[in-house]
């Protein structure tokens, strides 16, 4: 079976060799045959070629490439290139997918790299550090990357045929992109190369020859031909095991061969007929067409005429278990043909065949000496008879990382609360949201917190987050955060002129200028994010207008009856401002005092405040708009354990300032999130301060967890279905930290389970 087994024997003998070493130089063994070419970087790079083609120059195509070394970079010594970085700064352009996006996103990535490498200091907005050296080193580095990123994206593109491209201009691509882009470093590499431009070569002759055969297609040919194209075909070479099929090879005078893949699932086959001509009906025809039955002597004769020209040892085998479909495997009949001879017994069945054979050999060597590399003699270690009594401290001895696993599995399953749980008290210290120099804090901060501690210590405490990977979803448009963003500033523009001219929204008089803004949104957003079809795009394009349109129509209705109407948009607290400023933006952070009268200083950006009743009552409304549903929102339980503080926080942070900023006695009457989307209709929640009281213990709790670097995660599995750590955590994490909470003596987690409490 040359598909599985040629494939096996060179990865076995290919992972022999030096670590990190190129695969296929000078392996001891030869194959008649050759390997196929998607072992080498060409065969590899042509399918990846196809793919990045066939969907439109996609962005996660260009980056899987890049980092896996296929394409050659324009550079005298390419050992030094770095092709992890290079696919590092591909993946944070944002182009998504579109033969046009990547240029233009290089040089508007290249232009802020060179105006803040250009910047002085004194110029610096005060928010913005300066860069020290080694900051600056590393901006010119992602300068000179993206140099060379560039480069290498233009030669791509340049051999990517197009939508409408013929098949022969196709073929001619793909050998242009072989011969000047592909990276070629190996003698694998280079017999690849050369079998694979041959090919093509070849089949783009024939199509020259006349109009295109339009039975072709071309695309699937060219995603086989690595497969079935196959180099370094070898004849035996002394010191080297040589592999050959059973119906040519025997020829090399070996003293000892082997024979492997003699199930009955592989030889002689089953001999199926051909449903379409059946052989009873091919017989009817002509003696001359092959028959299903003769194919299968044929093939009975030509092993006859193997072993009549072997001499020497013969080794014959098969596989007794197949690992993936786990089930049983039985041996070839030619098998129980060769027993019955060997034994001198005619009659001898299947049963006495098997009792008669030695184990089979697996995954776990028989004797230490057959063992390839370390993992196989320790698999035989592990599985001797002779078992070793102290095999958990020699394995703790060779392997300190198992060790400190098995050590955390421990602690995980127990009832302690220990540092592989995330107890991690010097984090804590540094995390402080009370310390005088402490850092500033957001709702979004102190929400991760209530919905999950150690996601809040994985993001801000270790700064972990996963690649910014953009994917394409032929089924969507905009992504949730990219729609958010969207209706957010389209509602900031449209309010702003309502604003400026001190009136309430009104269907009839604003409904063709909120239309005519979305329009402008809309196109912008469209450069931005190309849609994938037009379907797909006029599908959430209505969607979205009805979502503004909901906005339009609930604000007059809210507005009228409670005589309220916007007064600011954006207002910044505790940060730079915005574009347009308003009255109540300041740069330094916003004190909050905690139940028992510590502080914390925040910040955040305040969608909208209205003014509540007439001028001179000064008061105020906050609203927060949510485009999404209202899932995950409750009147009756404002703070969700701690997952849900921003009512209470931005009721503390615009008060305090409207007190400072306009008058001692002004105050904040309602704060609430206002729902336009499709899913909840215009809908709002909305508090008055003082059923937000409990605001104060539920920050404090949260704060406790930091200052005690008690970093236990979620105990309900529903905070992990969005999580960006889930990978990490696994799937039982949230029954596991309920073993934590249960356990009275771990005192450090009391302000969780205050959070947790059902009171």
């Amino acid at each position: 079976d040359t598909e599985c087994y040629v494939s096996h024997i060179y990865e076995a003998f290919a992972s022999l060799g030096d670590p990190g070493g190129e695969i296929g130089e000078d392996l001891p063994v030869t194959f008649a045959e050759g390997i196929p070419c998607w072992y080498s970087r060409p065969g590899r790079a042509l399918l990846g070629w196809i793919a990045w083609t066939g969907q439109d120059c996609d962005q996660g195509e260009l980056v899987r490439l890049v980092k896996e070394g296929l394409l050659q970079v324009d550079e005298p010594d390419q050992g030094n290139v770095d092709f992890v970085r290079l696919a590092k700064q591909i993946r944070g352009l944002g182009a998504g997918f579109g033969r046009t996006r990547f240029i233009p996103r290089v040089h508007r990535q290249q232009t802020v790299l060179r105006n803040r490498l250009a910047e002085s200091d004194e110029s610096l907005p005060a928010d913005v550090e300066p860069l020290t050296p080694s900051a600056r080193a590393g901006l010119q580095r992602d300068l000179t990357d993206l140099e060379r990123v560039e480069k290498l994206v233009q030669s791509l593109l340049d051999v990517t045929p197009k939508a409408n491209a013929t098949q022969q201009e196709i073929v001619s691509a793909a050998i242009k992109y072989l011969e000047t882009v592909v990276r070629s470093v190996s003698k694998i590499d280079r017999f690849a190369l050369q079998k694979l431009v041959e090919e093509l070569k070849d089949i783009n002759h024939w199509l020259d020859r006349g109009d295109e055969d339009t039975s072709i297609d071309i695309w699937e040919w060219l995603k086989v031909l690595p497969s079935d194209s196959r180099v370094l075909g070898s004849t035996p070479r002394p010191g080297c095991l040589h592999v050959d099929s059973i119906f040519r090879g025997g020829h090399s005078g070996r003293p000892a061969t082997f024979i492997v893949g003699l199930d009955d699932g592989r030889f002689p086959g089953s001999g199926s007929q051909d449903p379409l001509l059946l052989d009873s009906e091919r017989k009817k025809l002509s003696e001359q067409l092959p028959t299903a039955s003769r194919r299968r002597e044929e093939r009975l004769q030509s092993f006859a005429r193997l072993l009549a020209r072997l001499r020497g040892k013969l080794v014959l085998s098969f596989s007794s278990y197949g690992v993936t479909d786990d089930r049983e495997m039985f041996p070839s009949p030619i098998l129980l043909t060769l027993f019955r001879l060997l034994s001198g017994n005619p009659e001898s069945d299947q049963e006495q065949l098997l009792r008669s054979l030695p184990v089979a050999e697996s995954f776990a060597p028989a004797t230490g000496e057959a063992s390839l590399n370390v993992a196989e003699w320790w698999m035989w270690r592990l599985t001797e008879e002779d078992q070793i009594t102290n095999l958990e401290q020699l394995v703790d001895e060779q392997f300190p990382h198992l060790r400190e696993g098995q050590l955390a599995q421990r602690h995980w399953l127990s009832e302690e609360f220990t540092a592989h749980d995330g107890l991690v008290p010097a984090a804590g210290v540094d995390l402080d949201p009370t310390r005088a120099d402490a850092p500033i804090m957001s709702a979004n901060r102190l929400q991760t917190v209530g919905e999950c501690p150690r996601a809040f210590f994985f993001h801000y405490g270790l700064d972990l987050v996963p690649p910014d990977e953009i994917v394409v979803d032929p089924d969507q448009w905009l992504d949730a955060l990219a729609r958010g963003l969207l209706l957010h500033e389209l509602f900031e523009v449209f309010v702003r002129e309502l604003v400026t001219e001190k009136r309430f929204p009104e269907m009839a008089r604003d409904r063709d200028r909120l239309m005519e803004l979305l329009d402008e949104q809309i196109d912008r957003y469209a450069e931005r994010y190309p849609p994938v079809n037009e379907m797909t795009f006029q599908q959430e394009r209505a969607d979205i207008e009805l979502t503004a349109l909901t906005f339009l129509r609930e604000d007059e209705l809210f507005c009228r009856e409670n005589n309220c109407r916007p007064l600011y948009l954006e207002a910044s607290l505790g940060m730079s401002p915005g574009e347009h400023g308003t009255p109540l933006d300041r740069e330094e952070a916003i004190p909050v005092m905690l139940a028992d009268g510590q502080t914390i200083h925040v910040r955040g950006r305040v969608d909208r405040i209205d003014q509540w009743g007439e001028e001179e009552l000064k008061g105020y409304a906050v609203w927060d708009y949510k485009t999404g549903s209202s899932w995950g929102f409750e009147k009756a339980d404002p703070f969700q354990q701690g997952r849900k503080v921003q009512s209470f926080l931005y009721v503390a942070m615009v008060g305090h300032v409207v007190r400072e900023e306009i008058d001692a006695t002004a105050e904040v009457k309602q704060f609430g999130f206002f729902f336009p989307g499709a899913k909840a209709v215009g809908e709002r929640i909305n508090w008055r301060p003082e059923e937000l009281s409990q605001g104060r213990e539920v920050l404090q709790n949260l704060c406790r967890l930091i200052i005690d670097g008690a970093f236990l995660a979620t105990n309900n599995s529903g905070d992990c279905t969005f999580c960006d750590y889930r990978p990490i955590c696994g799937d039982q994490v949230a029954g596991l930290t309920q073993l934590k909470l249960d356990n009275p003596a771990n005192d450090l987690l009391e302000p969780m389970r205050q959070l947790r409490s059902e009171d």
